[in-house]
This record gives structure tokens, sequence and C-alpha cells, in this order.
């Protein structure tokens, strides 16, 4: 069962996503007993850091595994400074609405496919038993709209279960 006090927070670097923590904080500001969980999803790592070739045996598969981990983790820790200017900001917003430190919480999820994104935001859900997804959008001129993807529309369509704010 989902709690609708607990909410997850799709964050990035964008005005849309700036827009939608502080709608949230204009809906629950100083309200006990919630929990934001912001989240950023992480960039795909390149595919020659996300696999390896592998090896019959056990010793050598563990050691190919932590070899990999250990080139994996400057690509994944540049990537997280570069998101905590927007999470540092999120927490800002809450906070000055009223919002205990202790009730914010931070989450950095490492996507297989950028074009998976929403299914990441549900499942980053999912796993906290959110009750409720929080996304800003954008809105594009009406030849722009025709080609732009919105992950925003994606989560509306996918998100069975949650209940979804989209900040426009």
């Amino acid at each position: 069962m989902h709690s609708n006090k607990k909410i997850l927070v799709a964050i990035d670097d964008s005005e849309a996503s700036t827009r939608a923590v502080e709608y949230l904080a204009s809906i629950i500001g100083g309200n006990r007993g919630f929990v934001a969980r912001l989240l950023h999803v992480l960039d795909p790592l390149p595919p020659e850091f996300r696999e390896f070739r592998g090896a019959e045996n056990g010793t050598e598969e563990a050691r190919l595994e932590r070899e990999l981990r250990h080139k994996q983790e400057p690509l994944i820790a540049r990537s997280e400074s570069e998101a905590w200017p927007a999470l540092e900001r999120a927490k800002s917003i809450l906070k000055n609405a009223g919002m205990p430190t202790g009730a914010i919480e931070t989450e950095f999820w490492e996507s297989l496919n950028r074009g998976d994104l929403a299914n990441d935001i549900l499942e980053v859900g999912r796993l906290n038993q959110c009750g409720t997804i929080v996304v800003g959008r954008n809105s594009f001129s009406w030849p722009r709209e025709i080609f732009h993807h919105h992950v925003a529309d994606e989560l509306v369509l996918k998100g069975h279960g949650f209940t979804l704010w989209v900040a426009e």
C-alpha cells in the first residue's frame, strides 16, 4: 500500500523541475507527516562501462565485476556532483516552506536507458512506497510540441496506482 504522505519529486536542473518543487512546497508547506523524496535519475553509463565479457570461473567473474565497478565510480560520482545544485535548491525551497529537514530525502537512480525515464521514476516510486509523484513539464510551441516527448505525459499514461502532480 502506497502512502500519499510519501511524495516522490523528480528533480533535474530545469525551470519546470523548480516549479514542481515550488508547487509541492505551496501545497504541503509546514504540514507535518509528509516525506519528500527528491529523485535525480542519472544518465545511463556508456555501454563499455555497463558490461564486461564475463568469465566461466567465479573468482575471475567477481574480479572483473569489481574492476568494472571501479571504472564506473568516477563517472557516477561526477554525474551525482553535477546534480547536487538542483537537489540543494529543491531542499532549500521545501525547508523555506516549513518542511522539516528530516522529512526531505534524496536519491540517485542509475538509469540503463534514457528512454525509460518514466519507468525509472515509477520504479523508484514503487520501491519507496510513494503515493504521489510530482514532476515538472515545459510547454512548447505547437510545432515543437509535435516532436517533443514529455516524461510527464508518459507518467500519466503509465502511473496507475499513483497520484500524479504535473506542474507546468
